[in-house]
């Protein structure tokens, strides 16, 4: 449609597109639903409705409109509906992103710069999909906001998007699992920038891009809800991990914290914790880690007063540790035999390098395993790893 048109009780079905290329589309406001939209609607021009606009589950509004940012219609967003960007001017967000939508798809490959959605985008109750940023980046906020994703996030590697280019925090709640195949980051000089998993489902996270600068991760799933790892997840050297609800399952991959300070992880306890290998980079501080396994909750203190390692591995492995009494399985041994092996379970402490390292652990038995003193040895095969 090239020519400005005035229409009512127009319906465009699955399969069908109806492409404004120009002048402007205008929807009377008759009896019932004004424009149903099951297949396809392109607005490369404008949208004028006093009627109302209905996008069904398998309806799609693609925004194309270039030389002025253009609005989004309101309309009513179906389960199941998706509104994507596909172009916006070339320089600005589109007015109308404070609706409630269901899919919501960033997809502008022509983009040169950085946009900023201004805090406008709130409501995403299916899944936000960053597809392309072109040359540029999406950027959530200016002020603080908090959007809302229902379902999951999916950044790929054509995009990058950018929580915060300011001062202020830009926050993403998400009920789904998240898949980071682009970049993630805020550029500003915000603190608390985060992803947040909320809800009460269990999800995953994959990473095959990058996570940089400040971004913290809140873990704050009840009801049994958790994230479990389908990759390795490092968490930048400025960002914090906090644990307040659920349990991290890290699926035999290793969750890193790059941040050295004692403040990289906040929170844990016996609702939320990570079952898994945890590596921790480390200075001469010290560290509370909140790990153990499905069942148990066993965290680690650790204070390290010098070591020639960069990081350490800490996990917490059920059952025998595969050693009986005696001292011949360690090659630094206490002064006397041990008569008594913990089948209960063991604290596996690895660092990456050797040198001259001091430390002091303390260990929890929170499987009650009757342990009232403990003997650390050196592991048979590997000078760098610590048993317990």
């Amino acid at each position: 449609m090239a020519a400005s048109v005035t229409v009512d009780q127009l319906t465009v079905a699955s399969g069908s597109t109806l492409n404004i290329t120009g002048g402007t589309l205008s929807i009377a406001d008759g009896t019932g639903d004004d424009l149903t939209v099951a297949g396809t609607l392109i607005n490369g021009s404008s949208i004028a409705s006093s009627g109302s606009i209905v996008i069904t589950t398998s309806g799609k509004y693609q925004h194309n409109v270039s030389g002025s940012n253009g609005t989004i219609p309101n309309c009513t967003w179906n389960s199941g509906s998706t509104c994507e960007i596909l172009q916006s001017g070339g320089t600005g967000r589109p007015d109308g992103l404070g609706q409630s939508f269901h899919h919501f798809t960033w997809n502008f490959s022509g983009q040169s710069g950085a946009i900023n959605l201004n805090g406008d985008l709130d409501n995403i109750a299916g899944d936000f999909h960053v597809k392309h940023t072109g040359s540029g980046n999406l950027q959530m906020i200016g002020s603080e906001n908090t959007t809302t994703v229902s379902g999951d996030l999916i950044i790929d590697a054509t995009a990058i998007l950018n929580l915060s280019g300011s001062a202020s925090n830009g926050i993403i709640q998400v009920s789904g699992d998240c898949t980071i195949n682009g970049t993630l980051t805020e550029s500003g000089s915000s603190d608390n920038s985060r992803i947040e998993f909320v809800g009460t489902n269990s999800g995953s996270i994959s990473v095959g891009g990058s996570i940089l600068n400040q971004v913290n991760l809140v873990l704050n799933r009840t009801s049994g809800g958790g994230l479990t790892l389908s990759s390795n997840l490092s968490i930048p050297a400025e960002g914090i991990l906090t644990l307040t609800n659920g349990k991290i399952n890290t699926n035999g991959n290793i969750l890193t914290l790059l941040n050295t300070a004692t403040e990289s992880i906040s929170g844990g306890g016996s609702s939320s914790y990570i079952n898994g290998t945890l590596r921790q980079y480390i200075t001469t501080i010290a560290y509370s880690w909140p790990i153990g396994n499905a069942g148990t909750y066993a965290p680690v203190s650790i204070d390290i007063n010098s070591s020639g390692a960069t990081y350490i591995d800490a996990l917490y492995d059920p059952g025998s540790p595969g050693v009986s009494s005696g001292n011949s399985s360690c090659p630094d041994p206490p002064a006397t035999d041990y008569t008594y092996t913990n089948n209960c379970g063991s604290w596996l402490i690895t660092q990456n390098a050797t040198g001259s390292e001091s430390y002091s652990l303390t260990l929890v038995d929170a499987a009650n395993c009757g342990l009232t003193t403990y003997t650390i040895a050196k592991n048979a095969l590997s000078p760098t790893v610590r048993q317990a």
